[in-house]
């Protein structure tokens, strides 16, 4: 038996199974409120606004309303934050790309270009930290290679749907080619309007333009 401040005794009551459970589960989800991606999503914004080199692993944890020690615990060292960083960002534009290129295969030509130009201007719209990541901040550091890379892969799958589009017009090896030339317009012309701060929306147009009018004349037809 226990006594209250009045100094009447109570009876204390027993806590169910239930509820000590509930306790525990509720202590966890305040000691772990942040979720991977939250954590990521902080490390971001650092690494967008400073660059790899400059970042540090305080600013990401403040960042993050965390600390330092959490931070190592639950995603390691900057370099291997870094690198989830950018394995989430190429996964996510890689995803919106080629689920894109998958549905414009049915389309005629006008309407496949513009479905496919589009979740790369969305993503430097929606996610300008990663597309800052990805394309801009420290060019020659480790993102350098990630974005070789995704642009290979780009390429690739693009030219297997300009091989679809183009029907018998152009051999394997051109489609490669024109698929490489199509992306260069994209990317050169959503880099500029990001460094120069113009309308995303705009620039899509202008690239979509531009690449369907390239693809017409390489077809010398306009019934695509």
């Amino acid at each position: 038996r226990d006594r209250d401040v009045t100094g009447v005794q109570t009876c204390a009551l027993p806590i169910s199974p239930d509820k000590l459970v509930s306790m525990a589960t509720s202590s966890t989800a305040r000691r772990q409120r942040f979720s991977d991606d939250d954590l990521l999503d902080a490390a971001l914004r650092i690494f967008s606004a400073v660059g790899y080199q400059a970042a540090q692993i305080s600013d990401i944890a403040a960042q993050a309303g965390t600390t330092k020690p959490t931070l190592y615990a639950r995603l390691g060292s900057k370099d291997a934050i870094y690198t989830r960083v950018l394995e989430r960002e190429v996964s996510i534009l890689k995803a919106w790309l080629f689920s894109a290129y998958a549905r414009a295969r049915d389309l005629h030509l006008k309407q496949a270009v513009e479905l496919s130009v589009e979740p790369f201007f969305r993503f430097a719209q929606e996610r300008p930290g990663a597309f800052n990541v990805l394309f801009r901040t420290d060019p020659a550091g480790p993102a350098r290679s990630f974005g070789e890379r995704l642009t290979s892969e780009i390429i690739a799958n693009l030219a297997g749907l300009l091989g679809v589009t183009l029907t018998d017009s152009f051999q394997e090896s051109q489609a490669d080619l024109i698929a490489a030339a199509c992306v260069g317009v994209a990317l050169e012309v959503g880099l500029h309007a990001f460094d120069t701060n113009q309308d995303l929306g705009s620039a899509k147009e202008v690239a979509s333009t531009f690449i369907d009018a390239a693809l017409r004349a390489l077809r010398g037809s306009k019934e695509l």
